[in-house]
């Protein structure tokens, strides 16, 4: 007998050990050089089911989830993207599943939330703003400032476009040197007005609704002016962080409603998971 078969035989021998010791774990000792096949995919049929369903209505995700739906199921809800997994084979401590049969809902951004995104936060022109409310005017409604009461009076659109198309920006520079024994030192103070034949709006409020299985909201943008060289507009979303938590819940609410009438119940967890 070689040297190579002896070196086989121990080996052999040294898995078989291995193996006896890690049989209470499902584990399994192998060379290094084994390759493990799938002969799956020759069969005609799938060990298990698995696969991912995906959709854009509730609908059709709360129809498919009552087809697949058993113990162990659950769902997750994505604040961030807006989107719903159901994991039919989630399973539980003591069963654990293969987490890998699943269901995804995506909510689709309506046109209006999606122009409306597309200029919070940006540094615009007047023209883009003035556009902006033009294009959609059946949505908004412009405020004026605060008065005494604390109240705010609604500006015709035709008036607040006129304002925003009418600003302009007048600065004064003043620059100051003093010399000293012991180093220079410079300031430049710029005071800068805004003025407009009439004041642009303070608060522009576009009311729409976000996503197609959610209910119309009022999203209340406040406006700002850049004083640079040239007039510059902002429009920041006042209490972003609020609407998304409330589109969360809502989002959350919908899903539980239509997932209401399956049993086993499928119980709902905002966040993600991955297995």
């Amino acid at each position: 007998m070689d040297k190579s078969a002896i070196e086989q035989i121990q080996l052999g021998k040294q898995i078989e050990n291995a193996n006896n010791a890690l049989t209470s774990q499902k584990l399994a000792a192998l060379p290094n050089d084994f390759v493990i096949h799938n002969l799956e995919q020759y069969e005609e049929i799938r060990n298990r089911f698995r696969g991912l369903m995906s959709t854009k209505s509730v609908t059709a995700f709360a129809n498919y989830a009552k087809s697949k739906n058993k113990n162990g199921t659950a769902c997750f809800i994505n604040a961030d993207e807006m989107n719903a997994t159901a994991i039919f084979n989630f399973g539980d401590e003591e069963t654990p599943g293969h987490c890998d049969n699943k269901a995804i809902v995506q909510l689709e951004q309506t046109a209006p939330y999606i122009a409306l995104n597309k200029i919070i936060g940006s540094q615009l022109s007047q023209k883009s703003v003035a556009e902006f409310i033009e294009d959609w005017r059946d949505f908004i409604t412009c405020f004026g400032q605060e008065n005494e009461d604390g109240e705010r009076d609604a500006i015709k659109i035709s008036k607040a476009l006129h304002a925003i198309r009418s600003i302009t920006i007048e600065a004064i520079a003043k620059s100051q040197s003093d010399d000293r024994d012991f180093g220079a030192s410079k300031s430049t103070m710029e005071s800068i007005d805004v003025k407009s034949e009439n004041m642009p709006p303070a608060i522009i409020v576009f009311t729409c609704t976000p996503y197609k299985e959610l209910p119309a909201r009022a999203f209340a943008l406040r406006l700002g002016v850049l004083t640079d060289r040239s007039p510059m507009l902002t429009l920041r979303l006042i209490k972003a962080e609020t609407h998304k938590e409330e589109m969360t819940e809502e989002f959350k609410s919908v899903i539980e409603k239509n997932l209401a009438t399956l049993d086993p119940k499928i119980p709902t967890y905002i966040g993600t998971f991955k297995g």
